[in-house]
């Protein structure tokens, strides 16, 4: 789930689709009609630019589309038919977009270009669950739902340190923050 206050607009995923509805629930409609095999897993927006962000496990994409609809562009194809891009989050002012993909947290301009690992997780014991950031401070924070654990760190990495370790499966899903 995504929100923009100024523009009075949600948009969120939905089985296949992608949805847009008033802050208010009014107005719901399928914004994009996904395919059989495609999973909007989570949303971003740029509301200066008008811009919604998703990732999508079905296809193993991360895409943009403007606010009317038009411009639908695919941003990253994983290479890893596993990796499961998720937990996007972004930074327009910074020009940048977070999210976990397979063990790892990875960032890349806004008007992508190659990716960069922000923290590498190890295969099979690490599942980045939620991103948000921090934006005055530029950190990043992120839930892991094998390590069970909350973190934050740098845009650049560094400086991570856990701020939670939950006990085992106790998988924490998401983080936000309110400016």
């Amino acid at each position: 789930l995504a929100l923009d206050p100024a523009h009075d607009v949600m948009f969120w995923g939905q089985g296949h689709d992608l949805m847009r509805a008033g802050l208010d629930g009014g107005g719901a409609v399928v914004f994009l009609a996904g395919t059989r095999g495609e999973f909007p897993t989570s949303v971003a927006l740029d509301p200066g630019a008008e811009l919604v962000f998703w990732t999508d496990n079905g296809t193993d994409t991360l895409n943009r589309m403007s606010y009317d609809g038009g411009g639908r562009t695919v941003l990253r194809s994983a290479g890893d038919p596993l990796a499961n891009p998720r937990a996007l989050s972004l930074d327009p002012d910074a020009g940048l977009l977070f999210w976990g993909e397979g063990a790892d947290l990875l960032r890349a301009p806004l008007e992508v270009g190659e990716p960069t690992v922000v923290v590498a997780g190890e295969a099979g014991r690490a599942a980045v669950t939620g991103t948000c950031v921090a934006p005055a401070t530029r950190q990043l924070y992120w839930t892991d739902n094998l390590t069970d654990a909350l973190s934050r760190a740098g845009y650049d990495g560094l400086g991570a340190v856990r701020l939670y370790q939950g006990t085992p499966a106790t998988n924490p899903q998401g983080v936000t923050l309110v400016r």
